[in-house]
């Protein structure tokens, strides 16, 4: 390593004592004028005594001030007592603790006061759940009402209906050499074309059936309230059976002229033939037709 010029070293020396001289000898020339300045200022005011005022409150000053003094000693004394203390009873780690609790401490209001909320909230929450399932409970309650009506109304519907129906049996198609005997079901009666004597005699049973002539034609015309009242009910089906028992359901079909006023009452005659195990064909018709008579095979289809 290559050594530095000595003297350039010594230059840089007289440098550095040059500038602390000069400033030392600034430093000393401010004091004197300082000092000097003092005096001048001592001198005037030691010519012209202060006022009576000033002095009082110079006096006064004094007072606050050695009072000032004597509490700032004061203070000092208790302060340094207080660290000796404090120093005495209480260790750096115990301090360090202390600070700790205090930290959680504050941690744990504050997760007091969240909890406070969230359980608020939660309180709120089941407020709203009782009042969801109280609307729930209602409406359950309605739709069991509801079921019930309906329930009852199904009853009724099953009894109206159970009121207003009729079970028929269907007639069986079958082919029959047996002869037929006519009845008619019209006006709701039931009336027998014809009669059997104690002989066992057949005639037209004129008693309940008329011949009505229009011209070179005759008609079968049941007279007005004569024959037997079919009840709807069938509370009469034994007479409806006796009147059919004059003709032996082994010889005889019975052959029914129904008109549309006496359809209702079909059933129930129906159900006293099947009872009576009779066959039976059924003739239904029209308000305007009729049944001709004077044909080989019995009565016939007119108009």
């Amino acid at each position: 390593m290559k050594r530095k010029d000595s003297s350039s070293d010594d230059g840089s020396l007289d440098l550095l004592l040059d500038t602390i001289c000069n400033t030392f000898g600034g430093v000393l020339f401010i004091s004197l004028l300082v000092v000097v300045l003092l005096n001048v200022t001592s001198d005037q005011a030691g010519d012209s005594p202060p006022e009576p005022e000033a002095q009082l409150e110079l006096a006064q000053l004094q007072v606050e001030l050695s009072q000032s003094s004597q509490q700032l000693q004061t203070l000092r004394s208790a302060n340094q007592q207080r660290e000796q203390t404090q120093a005495a009873l209480v260790t750096q780690k115990q301090i360090e603790l202390a600070r700790s609790v205090q930290t959680t401490q504050k941690h744990v209001t504050e997760q007091v006061q969240i909890k406070a909320r969230t359980l608020d909230e939660v309180s709120q929450s089941q407020i709203r759940i009782n009042e969801t399932a109280q609307q729930l409970e209602e409406r359950q309650d309605q739709l069991e009402a509801m079921r019930r009506e309906l329930a009852a109304a199904r009853s009724q519907l099953t009894s109206e209906v159970n009121s207003r129906s009729r079970t028929v049996s269907l007639p069986r198609l079958q082919q029959t050499n047996k002869q037929y005997c006519s009845f008619f079901l019209k006006r709701g009666r039931l009336t027998s074309l014809l009669t059997r004597n104690s002989y066992g005699i057949e005639s037209v049973n004129e008693s309940e059936i008329e011949i009505v002539s229009e011209g070179s034609t005759e008609y079968y015309e049941p007279r007005i309230g004569k024959g037997i009242a079919v009840d709807l009910n069938g509370s009469n089906q034994s007479a409806i059976q006796s009147k059919v028992r004059m003709f032996d359901r082994s010889q005889f079909v019975i052959r029914l002229w129904i008109w549309p006023d006496s359809f209702d009452q079909f059933a129930a005659v129906q159900q006293a033939l099947v009872a009576g195990q009779f066959q039976y064909k059924p003739e239904p018709l029209t308000s305007s037709q009729r049944v001709r008579a004077g044909t080989s095979s019995g009565p016939a289809l007119g108009q």
